[in-house]
């Protein structure tokens, strides 16, 4: 794979998570791999940030691997067109205690997101 190839597929790759706590207050994790873990509380919300760039994007909804975690929306988080590409904002809320594996597949070949909410009464 070249150079250019590979830094655009890294940058696809990025991954951002806000977990809300219901307060006003967020926390704010960046990852620079395409898996992460999110720890959240019943009701709480969870918002994932996708920059696909030239891959298009991913489908929705993402695939979910148990009910404990309902998929809400996706929106455009950028006011503003950046050189990354678009983003994509999916945001979830946590409905019961328990583990769930939420699955991002792209629109193109590219590469697949993985992330892990762990939600807690």
């Amino acid at each position: 794979m070249n150079r250019f190839l590979r830094g655009l597929v890294l940058a696809a790759a990025l991954v951002g998570a806000v977990v809300s706590d219901g307060c006003g207050a967020d926390r704010i994790a960046a990852f620079p791999d395409a898996t992460h873990r999110v720890d959240v509380g019943v009701g709480d919300m969870v918002d994932v940030t996708l920059r696909a760039g030239a891959l298009g994007g991913y489908l929705m909804p993402p695939a979910i691997s148990a009910p404990i975690v309902v998929f809400l929306e996706v929106t455009d988080p950028d006011k503003f067109p950046v050189p990354g590409g678009p983003a994509q904002r999916f945001r979830f809320r946590a409905v019961a205690p328990g583990t769930a594996v939420v699955t991002f597949m792209p629109v193109q070949p590219g590469p697949t997101v993985v992330d892990t909410i762990f939600v807690q009464s």
